[in-house]
């Protein structure tokens, strides 16, 4: 595993463990460029209700001198309007809206180069993974309700639509490597008069593409072009000496539905909350069924990583790094609260350093 990837892992934890800790801790007071707050007394929920992104830093030095950055979101795409998830939500909408089932979940990553002191190795390889649910179809005759499973074959023709567009966005092709069925229960209940309980059968496709060179640039390049318009901290991508070719990138699309009836029902745009509906069937309701009409929204995780040996080699005691100047952003590193003031932001910034080496301009409230 490249070490990039790791800090994936913990960029992910932190995204996700902040806004819990969030409701049972202060905010500490730091020094960003962003409408950040002190406070003395600890979040109540609403707060959490009105955040609409979160967001992170992670930097990693070690004892040699090697860097590794990464930086991701996790945001609801929809109340922000982030164009390039537009066609995906809509062709989901319209699986959801006339077809036998619809994807549900789309997860892509693509590899760049390894690095090693004397060159870089290897060329970009990317993975798509898939997974096709069933939809729980509510007619104007309640009495009709019923569960509809896609075939196999009708599965991969869904998986397949949205793939074209993955293709048609970074340049390259997919094809399927590996199918797997498997096997879950569905409850629902209308108006305690009819309900279905009943097994069934979703899948997960997953598709694997590798370009030449050419090809694997051109896609690496579009998916930096992607992500930096995510905007927050994923503006850093934006740099001009942002290392595109031997970045790690990784994407999650989450196709969030829910109505007024659902118990996890709340109106609010945390893509945090878009968890509850994960694996649990779309309900295509006749528009009679008013409270059990179902709004989608498209929730992101993106990430980006990169690692770079050897780069700091200033003598012991005086070694510095700065994260904008190594990709060469010239801009003010900025919140995605500060770029969008309707909606709360959640921002984290997490460095390792050996004992010898401190990074300076992180707030001693944050050690």
């Amino acid at each position: 595993m490249k070490k990039s990837r790791i800090l994936f892992v913990s960029i992910f934890a932190c995204m996700l463990l902040v806004p819990l800790a969030a409701m049972t801790a202060t905010a500490p007071s730091v020094n960003l460029d962003a409408p950040i707050e002190s406070s003395a007394t600890s979040m109540v929920l609403p707060d959490i209700y009105n955040v609409g992104a979160i967001e992170g830093i992670v930097t990693q030095i070690d004892p040699e001198g090697g860097v590794r950055n990464a930086v991701g979101t996790f945001q609801n795409a929809s109340y922000y309007g982030i164009t390039y998830t537009a066609a995906y939500q809509s062709a989901v909408e319209s699986q959801m809206a006339t077809d036998t089932g619809y994807v549900s979940f789309s997860q892509l990553e693509i590899a760049g180069r390894t690095i090693y002191p004397n060159g870089r190795i290897g060329d970009t390889a990317a993975t798509l993974t898939l997974m096709v649910s069933p939809i729980i179809v509510l007619p104007a005759n309640a009495a009709d309700l019923y569960l509809s499973m896609p075939s196999l074959e009708q599965a991969q023709d869904l998986a397949d639509e949205i793939v074209a567009l993955y293709e048609a966005d970074l340049s390259i092709e997919f094809d399927r490597l590996t199918t797997v069925r498997q096997t879950s229960y569905v409850s629902f209940d209308y108006e305690s008069t009819y309900s279905i309980t009943e097994s069934y059968d979703f899948y997960q496709f997953q598709f694997i593409s590798i370009p030449d060179t050419a090809d694997g640039d051109a896609a690496m390049t579009a998916m930096r072009t992607r992500l930096s318009g995510l905007g927050g901290f994923m503006d850093l991508l934006q740099g001009t000496q942002w290392p595109v070719d031997r970045t790690d990138f990784a994407e999650t699309l989450m196709f969030h539905h829910i109505s007024e009836d659902s118990m996890y029902f709340t109106d609010v745009n945390n893509p945090f909350f878009m968890y509850t509906t994960m694996g649990r069937p779309y309900v295509r309701a006749d528009v009679s069924h008013a409270s059990y009409v179902e709004k989608v929204e498209i929730g992101v995780i993106a990430m980006a990583g990169f690692d770079t040996p050897a780069y700091i080699t200033d003598g012991a005691g005086t070694e510095t790094y700065s994260l904008k100047q190594h990709v060469g952003y010239t801009g003010d590193i900025e919140s995605k609260m500060f770029q969008d003031l309707t909606i709360n932001s959640i921002s984290s910034i997490v460095a390792v350093a050996p004992n010898s080496l401190e990074i300076n301009g992180v707030a001693t409230d944050w050690d």
